[in-house]
């Protein structure tokens, strides 16, 4: 064989838009080339930030109201910290920011579908022993799955509980990825939103997420 063995990646076209990170006062959007052959060899392939195959833009400049709404067709999960390092007043705090956070959401505008919301309890975390002699870290709760029935989201988070353990934000991500499979819709954006002090444990597993 007198054929080279190295060979360049090749990449897709560009794709779409993403959505705007910001419904006013800035905010970007991007796109990017997905790699469609690999490298062989020696071969050669632009990095995944390069211009060649990521681009960024701002959008949505105009200034804020204050009386913004979102309209869009979305799956959000709240995930909110009730874990130990709160305290139970800051949990209240928690509960009353998340629950008024949903009115400047719209389950529906103009009788089309628009964001549909699911809510994950974290920072219930402690150790669990197992059967063979080991441990694991306790799931976070799921509170409610994805719902267009805001006003029942509210009355779930309003009586839910400081759960007082370790914050266990991983285990957030994991269940709020187990509310997405269960309740997501194909052709709607996908968003976590987490409501928290930022004391997390288990920093490694947390980036993993």
């Amino acid at each position: 064989n007198t054929g080279s063995c190295d060979r360049d990646c090749k990449l897709d076209d560009w794709s779409a838009w993403s959505p705007c990170t910001m419904a006013c006062s800035g905010g970007f959007t991007v796109r990017f080339k997905k790699v469609v052959v690999p490298i062989r060899g020696q071969g050669k392939c632009p990095k995944k930030r390069s211009p060649e195959r990521f681009e960024k833009e701002r959008c949505n400049k105009q200034p804020c109201a204050g009386d913004e709404v979102c309209i869009a067709k979305q799956d959000l999960i709240l995930a909110l910290d009730a874990s130990g390092s709160l305290k139970q007043k800051g949990y209240d705090v928690v509960k009353q920011f998340a629950a008024n956070l949903t009115r400047r959401y719209k389950p529906k505008y103009f009788g089309a579908e628009a964001v549909k919301v699911g809510v994950a309890l974290f920072g219930n975390g402690h150790l669990i022993q197992l059967k063979n002699g080991g441990t694991t870290i306790e799931p976070a709760i799921n509170l409610h799955g994805l719902t267009f029935d805001f006003e029942t989201v509210r009355t779930k988070i309003a009586e839910s509980k400081w759960q007082r353990g370790f914050t266990n934000m991983a285990q957030a991500f994991t269940t709020a990825d187990t509310i997405l499979s269960q309740g997501g819709r194909s052709d709607a954006q996908s968003a976590v939103m987490v409501i928290s002090d930022g004391k997390f444990s288990f920093k490694y597993q947390t980036a993993e997420k």
